[in-house]
């Protein structure tokens, strides 16, 4: 049995409607015409040549750079979601890693990663870095001050019944 006329026409229809999708330019959604913001630079000393994807955590970008710090062998940096400049909150020397690689990952309030070399063996390690603060001496002293301060008064009411 032959096509009616009908059916070849609708099928010459699909395939250059098909034909003409193929050659149609695909939308991307990628917004063109859009400038980069420089949110911050490394200098060497804060690290060199980040490489790896950033942690958010909270309004701060966590990262790491393969050179750099002050030992020279890399970084963990932070730097402000809006920008500034960043801040090496470790440095590899090789006994404890070097060139970290790879994503960091949050537990509680330790980053941890991985660097390629360094480490005991030479051939990486695996590092964890504490990012609760830890009380400055000057503001354990104002504590200690105002205790004593506190027992003072405390002593004072105890003997003269008042402040």
């Amino acid at each position: 049995m032959s096509a009616s006329l009908s059916q070849r026409r609708f099928a010459l229809v699909a395939a250059l409607g098909c034909v003409a999708l193929a050659l149609s330019p695909v939308q991307s959604p990628v917004a063109r015409g859009q400038t980069l913001t420089l949110l911050g630079s490394f200098n060497g000393g804060n690290g060199a040549n980040p490489f790896g994807d950033l942690t958010l955590i909270g309004s701060t970008l966590y990262g790491t750079t393969a050179f750099g710090g002050a030992g020279g062998d890399g970084a963990v940096f932070s730097i402000p979601v809006g920008g500034g400049t960043p801040t090496a909150l470790g440095s590899f020397n090789g006994s404890n890693g070097e060139w970290p690689y790879g994503s960091l990952t949050l537990i509680g309030s330790t980053l941890y990663g991985t660097t390629t070399q360094g480490g005991a063996s030479g051939d990486g390690a695996v590092f964890a870095l504490n990012l609760a603060p830890t009380p400055e001496p000057s503001t354990l002293v104002l504590l200690g001050a105002a205790a004593l301060g506190l027992a003072a008064c405390r002593r004072r009411w105890r003997l003269c019944g008042k402040p």
